[in-house]
């Protein structure tokens, strides 16, 4: 299958250096919003090679015999449904934001790129808030909309992709050691990728990347947890004035 995959993993490399490029130009919307452009013909193409080009354990993550720790982005989401975390991004002229993620069964927040604004999807009751912290007042509709994850999530599953290149040989990574990045125990990845030169910091028991360090832009995970994680741990509605 291997063989078949050559073109579509070529242009999943450039669509990932047009990402890391255009994400250096604005903050994690702008970001993702790149992201979702660039890669999507690419994901369509590789989706049903996925399973025979990613190997995933159970607990800690595995490194194959390229020393590349092997997760799948699926896996990822599927064992992180209940978590809260803050990233802060650093653009290449050294501007900072910081975003913020929540997700519960229920319930899902998110704050982007030191935004005013809340966004709370209620899953349970099928609302969809939009909350303004400055004035503490807000507005709700309806959605049908069911829990698919968080943004910042997608990010931070980036290694993902990157796995599947080593896997078919058009990149290696070289295992830079380890380090700790919100208190947690991390491994540090190397790649250049058609001349950008990409560090990656890979947490030890999710797989996921806490940190990203590029040519453009930089990201870092600065808050994480994990399990017992609840909306009002951060948002009470109650504290605002809602209409609609």
């Amino acid at each position: 299958m291997k063989k078949h995959l050559g073109a579509t993993l070529l242009t999943l490399a450039l669509a990932l250096v047009l990402v890391f490029s255009l994400s250096g130009c604005g903050g994690i919307t702008d970001a993702l919003n790149s992201a979702k452009n660039a890669l999507s013909s690419a994901a369509d193409a590789l989706s049903s090679a996925v399973d025979d080009l990613t190997q995933t354990t159970n607990g800690n993550p595995s490194t194959g015999g390229d020393g590349v720790i092997a997760q799948s982005g699926d896996e990822i989401k599927a064992r992180l449904t209940n978590y809260d975390i803050t990233m802060r991004t650093t653009d290449s002229d050294g501007t900072s934001t910081t975003s913020r993620e929540l997700l519960t069964r229920d319930a899902l927040i998110e704050q982007m790129d030191d935004s005013t604004s809340i966004t709370y999807s209620d899953y349970a009751n099928q609302k969809l808030y939009f909350l303004d912290t400055e004035d503490m007042t807000g507005s709700v509709m309806t959605s049908s909309s069911g829990n698919n994850g968080g943004m910042l999530l997608i990010i931070l599953c980036y290694f993902d992709t990157i796995k599947m290149l080593v896997d078919d040989g058009a990149l290696t990574v070289q295992n830079a050691g380890a380090d700790t990045i919100a208190g947690r125990p991390v491994t540090v990845y190397t790649v250049n990728m058609i001349g950008v030169n990409v560090k990656f910091w890979i947490d030890n028991e999710y797989g996921m990347t806490m940190k990203l360090q590029s040519d453009s832009t930089n990201w870092e995970v600065t808050q994480f947890k994990a399990g017992n994680v609840s909306p009002s741990d951060w948002v009470n509605l109650s504290d605002y004035t809602i209409s609609g």
